[in-house]
């Protein structure tokens, strides 16, 4: 876990932090409440927080302003744990979740106050400014994004699927599958609805050019006919992407609207998961 430094006056480093939770409350007024843990580097001292603002920020957009809640907080060497809590809209959080379609959800932030500093057990309290030297980089998991920030603020219910990888002789082509579904994620959020269904449909095929070989491991004849018959089916619909209309209204044009590249990114991502767990058992 990646820790940030609390500097005083003349710069000097004194506490040590990490960040122990990233949570979002609230739909009509939404917020994200970040825990800190807080500790001093040197035995006998002693910092009393009176204010300390964050300025929270996904790239170079400012998702919101907040503060310290428990002002007079008393810092020490074995560590206490602040809770910031930073309003933010959700206009904001749809940013911060668009511009992060990895795997992690990066924010960062810098912190700023004042406070009074014991240098040791005895010595006199000194006023002093707070601040961190450089904005802090915090990454969250995608599934505790969607879980303790998503969920909370409203944006709806997800489901995580797991993707299990194969042995090695068969990574080559899985590298290539997943190189193809990040380039739909790609075009899909630049807006080429053709070209997530493109991409979509290269994933799959990356696998294997024909879907019957992908399927052999099933043991049941007639439930591989089944799955086979969708996945045929699947790869047709993405193929609307990779040729223009020959006919009607949309001659010339890719027919494909925008539900068209959300079913395609979305099927693509079961057919993933549905395929390497079966090759993988």
């Amino acid at each position: 876990m990646a820790e940030f430094n609390l500097f005083v006056q003349n710069m000097q480093a004194v506490a040590v932090g990490t960040v122990n939770g990233l949570n979002g409350y609230g739909r009509a007024m939404p917020r994200l409440d970040l825990n800190l843990n807080v500790r001093l580097m040197r035995q006998g001292q002693r910092l009393e927080i009176h204010q300390l603002r964050m300025e929270l920020r996904v790239g170079t957009e400012v998702l919101g302003i907040g503060w310290l809640n428990q002002l007079g907080t008393i810092v020490h060497a074995g560590g206490v744990t602040v809770k910031i809590t930073v309003p933010v809209t959700r206009d904001g959080v749809k940013l911060a979740d668009d511009a992060n379609r990895e795997s992690k959800i990066s924010v960062s932030f810098d912190l700023r106050g004042n406070g009074r500093f014991q240098k040791a057990d005895e010595a006199e309290w000194e006023f002093v400014e707070i601040q961190t030297s450089s904005p802090h980089h915090h990454a969250v998991a995608r599934s505790d994004w969607i879980e303790q920030v998503l969920g909370p603020l409203g944006f709806g219910k997800y489901v995580i699927m797991e993707l299990v990888l194969p042995a090695e002789d068969q990574r080559d082509s899985w590298n290539a599958a997943l190189q193809h579904l990040a380039t739909a994620e790609a075009r899909y959020w630049s807006g080429d609805d053709p070209g997530v269904l493109q991409a979509c449909y290269a994933a799959i095929s990356a696998l294997d050019p024909d879907p019957q070989k992908i399927l052999d491991k099933m043991d049941d004849p007639e439930k591989r006919n089944q799955v086979d018959a969708l996945l045929r089916q699947a790869k047709v619909y993405m193929h609307a992407g990779r040729h223009p209309t020959k006919e009607g209204v949309m001659l010339g044009h890719f027919n494909v609207q925008r539900r068209d590249a959300d079913f395609a990114l979305a099927q693509t991502k079961v057919w993933l998961t549905y395929i390497s767990r079966l090759i993988s058992e």
